[in-house]
């Protein structure tokens, strides 16, 4: 089955491909990505030109995926989501902010928490896809947490095979005919 090609939509936030709702998504990690400037006063050092695509969102909301860019430059990102990263392509140089660093490269995964501020140092260029996922509300959380099992728990009782007709027999009885 041949992909159709996907358009990019304009509006609010990064740019997100246009796809039907279904079952699952396809995408590719070499689209075409959009301007997605860095805030002017989280940049330390240099020019940083950062690019993004939003690839797939949750049915909620609460979920995305963005393929992402950055030129070089230094940065400190502040995170409000939950993001779990893999480096597809060049490398940084990450700083927590009691100094400790740490390099990563292509193939590297990452997690940051919501609330973590990160100084990103880019000698060069990354590419990266990342997966966000926004911490809902207490109030809001817990009863589509709830709904979520129970949906999952009426699935799986649905879908269990029937039960064996055949009895029970302890051990060294014998079967009646």
């Amino acid at each position: 089955m041949q992909a159709r090609p996907a358009s990019c939509k304009a509006g609010r936030g990064p740019p997100v491909l246009e796809r039907p709702l279904s079952d699952f998504t396809v995408s590719r990690s070499d689209l075409q990505l959009q301007p997605a400037p860095i805030d002017p006063s989280w940049i330390h050092e240099g020019l940083p030109q950062a690019r993004n695509l939003m690839v797939s969102k949750s049915r909620d909301g609460s979920a995305l995926t963005l393929l992402w860019e950055c030129t070089a430059g230094v940065f400190t990102w502040r995170y409000d989501a939950d993001e779990t990263l893999h480096v597809l392509e060049g490398e940084a140089i990450l700083y927590e902010e009691d100094g400790s660093e740490r390099r990563i490269a292509a193939g590297d995964l990452v997690f940051f928490p919501a609330g973590a501020r990160v100084t990103w140092r880019i000698e060069r260029y990354i590419r990266k896809v990342a997966f966000f996922r926004k911490t809902l509300p207490t109030p809001v959380a817990l009863p589509l947490r709830l709904w979520w099992r129970g949906k999952a728990a009426l699935q799986g009782l649905a879908g269990r095979k029937p039960a064996d007709p055949t009895p029970l027999v302890p051990l060294g009885a014998k079967r009646a005919a």
